[in-house]
Formats: structure tokens, sequence, C-alpha cells
């Protein structure tokens, strides 16, 4: 997936639709096991599309 997508996926299945950027990262890493196994540049595109 892309960050954009990662980013509001997390988003979207929140509560109250807001997260804070450490936890749309604990969602990817829980919810899509490939970002869990990788490097950590993913988390910094996420950030940069936020």
């Amino acid at each position: 997936y892309q960050a954009t997508i990662l980013f509001l996926m997390g988003k979207e299945r929140s509560p109250n639709k807001q997260l804070l950027v450490k936890k749309i990262y604990k969602w990817v890493e829980t919810n899509i096991p490939f970002y869990n196994q990788t490097r950590k540049g993913w988390k910094n595109s996420v950030r940069l599309n936020l």
C-alpha cells in the first residue's frame, strides 16, 4: 500500500476518525503484517503525508 492509503486506513478505522501518528504506526504494524517485518522507512512516508 502507498503511505497515503495506510494513513487513511488507520484514521478511518479509529473510533473518532482521529489518531496520533504513533497510533497510526501501531495500527499499520498490527493490521498489515508486511509492515511489521520491513524497514521503518514507511513511517517517514506516512508522517510526510499528514
